[in-house]
């Protein structure tokens, strides 16, 4: 009697599955559908807990950027505005020195970095000169020494140390503003020019 019921299942699965009915198949597999804002990283990166998780490592924050409007712009998990620098990444780093990493220290991450709901990118750890610094998209990750607190977003379209520094939004695009300010950053001596900083 049981042979003859698996020959009837085996028979019914094969007409399921000629018209494309999975029916038969394992119950309980998952597939990933966070694509558009992933929660989990690439890399050495973790996937992002629910609700009982540990704050997130990159999150969404509103504050005036460039001295200029509110805007919501990436955070470190203490809140301070995330940077990326133009033309700096992995294979070719730009914020290597003392004077820069003073500056611009490092965004990094102890166990597995995570984005908050909302954020797009592919966060991963890129590991160097001692560093476990956050990378989105590719691009390595800083703070500003001079915004003192998370306040406010003051490093955006700064230029120094090779590239022009920019905010990120929530789509890990670089954040531009109607002015670009060009100096020692290292210093906090600033001018501005003309025009916006290209990316």
């Amino acid at each position: 009697m049981s042979s003859t019921r698996s020959i009837h299942r085996l028979t019914i699965c094969a007409v399921l599955a000629a018209i494309g009915i999975g029916a038969c198949g394992s119950q309980g597999s998952t597939s990933a559908t966070h694509v558009t804002t992933p929660p989990s990283s690439g890399g050495s990166a973790g996937s992002s807990g629910g609700a009982g998780s540990s704050a997130a490592t990159v999150k969404l924050a509103t504050m005036p950027v460039a001295h200029g409007t509110r805007q919501a712009i990436l955070a470190d998990a203490h809140g301070n505005a995330v940077y990326l620098l133009t033309g700096d990444s992995m294979k070719h780093p730009e914020c290597t020195s003392s004077a820069c990493l003073s500056a611009w220290p490092a965004v990094t991450a102890k166990g597995k970095p995570t984005l908050a709901s909302g954020v797009q990118g592919r966060l991963a750890v890129w590991h160097h000169g001692g560093l476990a610094q956050l990378t989105l998209d590719g691009h390595p990750l800083y703070t500003y020494a001079g915004d003192m607190g998370g306040s406010a977003a003051n490093g955006n379209d700064l230029s120094s140390f090779g590239g022009v520094w920019k905010v990120l939004n929530a789509h890990g695009v670089a954040v531009h503003t109607s002015t670009a300010a060009s100096g020692n950053a290292a210093t906090g001596n600033m001018s501005t020019s003309s025009g916006p900083a290209g990316y």
